[in-house]
Formats: C-alpha cells, sequence, structure tokens
C-alpha cells in the first residue's frame, strides 16, 4: 500500500486482512494503524492528496468492519462495550488496582517468555538459557539501529508495534494474566526490525531481508521439536518411587497411583506463586493403563471456594504415561488467585477426571478411606508487635 497508495484495491487488501486479525483478537484492531501509517507518509511524501487518503481510509475501513466489524457490535450489544473486556472484569484474573511499574514489568516479563516458549498449560519452559537468544537478537539489532534514519518501511513496522504494546498495555489494566499470544500479530515486526538493525553491521550478507527473516524464523522452529516432545509427548519415566516427596498418597479407582508432590514453600499469600511437581505412579501390571491424563488440583477455602487451580490438559490425548510399575514427574507453576485469610490452613485436592464426562476418578487414601486431600498450604498470620 506504502508503494501503491492510490489503489483501492490495496487498500481493501489491506482492509480484509485487518478484519480477519480483528476476528482472530480484539487486539488485531490494533493493526489499523498500519496501513493508516503507510498512507500518512504517502501523504507527507506527496505521493497522495489528502482526499485520496481519505477515500483509501473509507474503503479500507469499510472492508475490515464487513469482514470483522459484527463482532464487535455484537460484543456492544452483548456486553455494552466493543471489544468484550468487561466479561474479563467479572473473571478471576481481573484486577482493579491501579497499573504500576513492578505490575508492567512483572506482567510484561511473562508476555514475552510465553510468547517465545510457553507449552503444557503454561508448565513446559526452555532451559534459562534459552531465553538469552531473542534478548541477544533485540539488543544487537538496537545497537546497529543506533544513529541510522528511519525509513519509512520502519515507521510503519514501529508504529505497529507501538500500537500492539499499547494495546497490550490497556490488558494489564483489567488482567493479572497477560499471555503470549496478545503479541504474536507483532512477530513478523519485530523479526523484521531485528533485520533491519542487522544489516547495518554486513549490508552485503543482509541483502536479501526476506531470506534472513525466514531464517530468523527457523531459529524459533528449531526449538519446536523439543518444546513439543515435552508438552505433548510422555516424559521420562522411571522404575524407582521418586525421592523427597510429601503429601497423601492416593490410590485411584482406574488403577493410577499418586505418588506425592513436591511445592517450593507451603506458605501462600494471595498473588503469590508457586512452582509444584506431582509425581504418578501405575502398578505392576502386564500392560500400561490407557486412561487420559487429566487432573485438577485445587486449593480449596470455605464452601469449596477455590483459592487457586490447575486444570490440565497437557496435550498427550489419549496417549499414556501409566507404564507398569514406573513413575513420572510433571512440574508447574501454581498462581495463588483467591482471597486468603491471615493464619489459616487451606487444604489441597487433586482429582482425576474423564476428559469426556468430566467424572471424578474416585481415589483413596492409604487407610483405604474415600479422599482426595493430598495436603495442606498454610496462610502465614500478621506479625504480632
Amino acid at each position: 500500500l506504502r508503494r501503491r497508495p492510490d489503489s483501492p484495491v490495496w487498500a481493501a487488501l489491506c482492509g480484509l486482512l485487518v478484519g480477519l486479525a480483528m476476528l482472530s483478537k480484539a487486539n488485531g484492531l490494533t493493526l489499523l494503524i498500519v496501513p493508516l501509517t503507510a498512507l500518512l507518509i504517502a501523504w507527507r511524501g506527496g505521493h497522495l492528496t489528502l482526499r485520496g487518503v481519505v477515500r483509501q481510509t473509507i474503503i479500507m475501513l469499510g472492508v475490515a468492519f464487513i469482514a470483522g466489524g459484527f463482532w464487535y457490535a455484537r460484543s456492544l450489544i452483548l456486553y455494552g462495550d466493543l471489544d468484550g473486556s468487561s466479561t474479563h472484569i467479572q473473571m478471576p484474573w481481573a484486577t482493579n488496582a491501579p497499573l504500576t511499574l513492578s505490575d508492567i514489568l512483572q506482567r510484561l516479563s511473562v508476555t514475552l517468555i510465553s510468547t517465545w516458549a510457553d507449552l503444557g498449560w503454561g508448565s513446559i519452559f526452555l532451559p534459562a538459557v534459552a531465553y538469552l537468544v531473542p534478548v541477544l537478537f533485540a539488543l544487537t539489532a538496537l545497537i546497529g539501529w543506533w544513529r541510522t534514519r528511519l525509513t519509512p518501511d520502519a515507521l510503519i513496522l514501529l508504529a505497529g508495534l507501538g500500537a500492539g504494546l499499547a494495546g497490550v498495555l490497556y490488558w494489564m489494566t483489567i488482567s493479572t494474566y497477560v499471555p503470549g499470544r496478545l503479541v504474536l500479530h507483532l512477530y513478523a515486526a519485530v523479526v523484521w526490525l531485528i533485520v533491519w538493525g542487522w544489516r547495518r553491521f554486513r549490508p552485503d550478507v543482509f541483502r536479501t531481508l526476506t531470506a534472513v527473516s525466514a531464517a530468523l524464523i527457523l531459529v524459533q522452529a528449531v526449538y519446536t521439536p523439543f518444546l513439543l516432545y515435552q508438552a505433548f509427548f510422555p516424559v521420562p519415566a522411571q522404575a524407582e518411587r521418586p525421592a523427597e516427596l510429601t503429601g497423601v498418597p492416593l490410590t485411584f479407582d482406574n488403577g493410577a497411583i499418586f505418588a506425592g508432590y513436591r511445592i517450593d514453600d507451603d506458605r501462600v499469600s494471595p498473588g503469590a506463586e508457586r512452582w509444584v511437581t506431582l509425581c504418578w505412579g501405575a502398578p505392576d501390571a502386564a500392560e500400561a493403563l490407557a486412561i487420559p491424563y487429566a487432573f485438577a488440583l485445587h486449593l480449596v477455602g470455605d464452601g469449596d471456594a477455590r483459592l487457586a487451580a490447575r486444570d490440565s490438559y497437557p496435550g498427550l490425548g489419549r496417549s499414556t504415561l501409566w507404564e507398569p510399575g514406573r513413575y513420572f514427574c510433571e512440574r508447574f507453576r501454581y498462581p495463588i488467585t483467591g482471597a486468603l485469610e491471615p493464619g489459616r490452613v487451606y487444604p489441597l485436592r487433586l482429582k482425576l477426571y474423564d476428559p469426556d464426562t468430566l467424572a471424578e476418578v474416585a481415589s483413596v487414601n492409604p487407610a483405604g478411606s474415600p479422599d482426595n486431600r493430598i495436603g495442606w498450604l498454610r496462610s502465614p498470620a500478621a506479625a504480632v508487635d
């Protein structure tokens, strides 16, 4: 559109792509800034009249809202707001507190990490050193951009990136959890800006920007098989019962065995996050247990109110982890989302269930009594003066 700013076909195509992005995620609306910036650059450069800018904008917005605007109209009718954010305010992850710099840094770090690699319902991460790769990419690109004149194309990419990050900041004002998928539509802009930054060092090597950009995307693709294996295939099993486990073992009616768990700290407070490791096993048998691995770990208060929860579908489908006579463990983050009273002890309840019927599989403790409590978390009392 920047190279052919007076073309109604390109204006319509940009509008269609933006409309489809709007249907994908509400923050796809921020991509409107990309073609709008292209038109403004063309106008400032004398390649398009002001009347042409207005005409192209009308075409673009018209097609965008024909393609995706009906969803926003539906949201306005149902919820009273264009993007449906009022529904999130009613959810457990909502926040009404003023946004602080600490909040921004903490939530943005979660967003960036989960964009690069965060699979298996937020429990599969790369080794810490692997996250240095995208950081080094960005830092070296910034060095390359230092004292480099911004081209019109770069301005368009920066406008899209800025509007997208503004959308993320808006989301932070209504939610304590900002997943990486909210910035995935900016990934291409980041890649191109990085490549352009590198071009300053070796223009001869980075002459073909598209080829280098494709290579950069392949860098992430190299990580994918390892991540997918951990997130969607069986984790390593062992013959011996894992050591240093705490909690009450459980035996389920379908033969599954819960061996115990580990936690980094059993003291919790509202908004805290703990790392939990659950260890499972199967009895000695001729065949593996062909049951889905779907569980719910709930920290409950009065009236079984959920103060923390993890309902796991780690992507294993109908495959089995339950090898005869062997054990396996899974480690994951466990955020405390509910309100806790100081000086109380809250039970941890663990359930296996059928993912199709959601029926809970009965379990018993070592005494043979029906139970699903595996341990307790403490909410420390306030300090006494």
